[in-house]
């Protein structure tokens, strides 16, 4: 299985994930799939334009509910992700 094959399948899960914790309204675990989304389209932003503007909204959607969340140490780790860009 190539890299692209394997971020594309991880992508699958990932959205999966996002969305039955959006359905049961689990906000760490929503905001632990959007970093992770961001991070996937971060790997493909290497090559494709498009891929760092969604890397860029999944991770700022993950900080802004890490920090409604107070969990500011996970925030900050999403901040480093954003500043890498």
């Amino acid at each position: 299985m190539s890299v692209l094959e394997n971020l594309a399948q991880a992508e699958k899960l990932a959205q999966e994930c996002l969305q039955v914790f959006q359905e049961f309204k689990r906000r760490k675990l929503e905001a632990a799939a959007h970093k992770l989304l961001g991070e996937i389209y971060l790997k493909r932003a290497k090559s494709n334009q498009p891929a760092e503007v969604a890397a860029f909204q999944f991770l700022t959607e993950s900080r802004q509910i890490y920090q409604e969340l107070d969990l500011e140490e996970k925030a900050e780790e999403v901040t480093q992700l954003l500043l890498s860009q």
